[in-house]
């Protein structure tokens, strides 16, 4: 399906995007890390519609005591003490209100620091309590994220397919699952790479009944995606190859394509995420496959998490 030459062209490119990041965008740190579950899991919560303290605070601690029982007291102190500079730069939540007499941007970054360091107090109060087998990480990575380690991530979703070429368009739907290595690079940008195999069947609108056309694709994607607190967006490029029912000869092509999704705050030992995706695939080698197919669709994965 794929010429060795052609595979091994595929992960040089990417050996080459790799080596050429900027070693700063590879700087990791434990208060970094910790901060960032922080920040994540109180983003979430905020999202959902903050509105009793006591309850927020609750489930905020059930998802943060895990990463705060494995990070050093001296990390969690400098944490504590950036927060409270945060605190006192921008001012309290209720003299904003009272100066705007509205929620505005300012005030709700003002509650925002606020209740990250009031959950983090609570935490450091309870982190005595800590299960004795789970020891401290001298080099904690988040648990909130994939970032700071290769990991395994697989992806499967359903797709409506159109295929126009000249004056023939057939449309259809089919799906597909993927399997990928992930890399996160830091808490905005990760990387993902593997292989993905679907399929759809195709009608001619006209004569529905007579021209049915069912396709397989197999593809090596590379995946760049941009992480904002529980969204995220992809940038996709991809070696494909397709082939009929009828017809073993695959025929190469390539793929672009994008996915706006969310993620969820981690459950076990899995983070999942959904979204929806679009990609154009073209095969110009091929006459019978000539134009564009056109793929739209809700896909779902999960980040395996140790």
């Amino acid at each position: 399906m794929f010429t060795k030459k052609t595979i091994t062209s595929f992960y040089f490119f990417l050996s080459l995007c790799f080596l050429s990041t900027p070693q700063s965008v590879f700087s990791f740190s434990s208060e970094k890390h910790i901060s960032y579950d922080l920040t994540r899991i109180v983003s979430a919560i905020e999202s959902d519609g903050w509105f009793m303290d006591n309850k927020a605070f609750n489930e905020a601690l059930d998802n943060l005591m895990p990463s705060v029982c494995r990070v050093p007291d001296s990390v969690l102190a400098i944490l504590h003490k950036n927060l409270t500079l945060e605190k006192q730069q921008i001012g309290s939540p209720k003299v904003i209100y009272n100066k705007y007499g509205e929620v505005n941007d300012q005030l709700e970054t003002a509650l925002h620091i606020q209740r990250k360091l009031q959950i983090l107090t609570m935490a450091q109060s309870q982190k005595e309590d800590c299960p004795f087998w789970v020891p401290e990480e001298p080099s904690f990575t988040p648990r909130q994220s994939g970032q700071g380690r290769l990991r395994f991530a697989v992806e499967s979703g359903g797709l409506l397919q159109m295929h126009t070429g000249g004056d023939e368009f057939k449309t259809g739907g089919g799906g597909a699952a993927r399997m990928f290595g992930f890399y996160g690079i830091n808490s905005n940008f990760s990387l993902l790479s593997g292989f993905d195999f679907g399929g759809g069947a195709f009608v001619n609108p006209k004569v529905p009944e007579k021209d049915v056309d069912v396709r397989f694709f197999t593809a090596l994607p590379f995946v760049f995606r941009f992480h904002h607190q529980k969204w995220h967006a992809d940038v996709e490029a991809a070696f494909v190859s397709t082939f009929a029912v009828n017809q073993s000869d695959p025929v190469p092509g390539w793929r672009l394509g994008t996915m706006i999704g969310l993620s969820t705050l981690r459950i076990r030992n899995f983070l999942p995420w959904g979204g929806l995706a679009l990609s154009v695939e073209k095969y110009p080698s091929s006459k019978e496959y000539r134009g564009y197919f056109v793929k739209i669709g809700f896909r779902a994965g999960v980040l395996f998490m140790d």
